[in-house]
């Protein structure tokens, strides 16, 4: 399958009553769903199109918590065409699309009572349960990192710690981490300042306690 997923391995409790073993579920481009018990034979596939690229099909990362996944995506390159999703799923099957963005929204990160996901406009979304959605206050940037052409990419939870990581400029080469302590009040704790490129497009940097970072 000649398409980017993103995969997530979560363990079914038997009060969903369903088997207790561990479920995947992978989302791409063109907003394909689908399930796997192993990792390779996947069934339930569902998807919005079928030539899907970096437009508001593309559903990018998904999250486990509350007895729910929650997968979330968009993008596009013109505002008669852009959009942000988020969809949730109490088995990866039926998905039902409970919040609409004017952009992209990605990573979702699920961590001890809440889900909490990069906004369209530089913000982080926070919920308690994956169907209703906060904004919180927009991240404060240092001076080095311009307001305009910001991308959250991937991101990281542990610890009490939501971390997230992405890039931004004309060029994309100024890339920037900013963490979240407990996901409260969504407005930016620590924000660093990268000047150089990261490999892969994945650099998550994350703090053995609070305050102390390193790779």
């Amino acid at each position: 399958m000649n398409r980017r997923l993103a995969l997530l391995l979560a363990t079914i409790t038997p009060a969903l009553a369903l088997a207790a073993e561990p479920l995947y579920v992978a989302v791409g481009y063109g907003g394909p769903r689908m399930t796997s018990r192993d990792g390779q034979t996947w069934e339930n596939v569902q998807q919005w199109a079928e030539k899907g690229g970096d437009d508001s099909n593309n559903l990018m990362s998904v999250a486990f918590g509350k007895g729910k996944f929650v997968c979330v995506g968009g993008g596009g390159w013109s505002k008669e065409t852009q959009a942000g999703h988020i969809l949730v799923s109490a088995d990866g099957q039926d998905w039902r699309e409970v919040a609409q963005y004017p952009f992209r929204v990605n990573p979702v990160l699920f961590l001890g009572d809440r889900f909490v996901a990069g906004g369209p406009g530089k913000q982080l979304l926070t919920s308690p349960d994956g169907e209703k959605w906060d904004e919180g206050g927009k991240a404060v940037l240092p001076p080095e990192i311009p307001g305009y052409a910001f991308w959250f990419r991937h991101g990281a939870a542990g610890n009490g710690v939501f971390a997230f990581m992405g890039n931004a400029g004309k060029d994309k080469m100024i890339w920037w981490c900013l963490t979240r302590m407990k996901g409260v009040n969504c407005a930016c704790e620590f924000c660093f300042f990268f000047g150089y490129r990261a490999a892969g497009e994945a650099l998550v940097m994350f703090p053995p306690e609070e305050g102390v970072w390193g790779k």
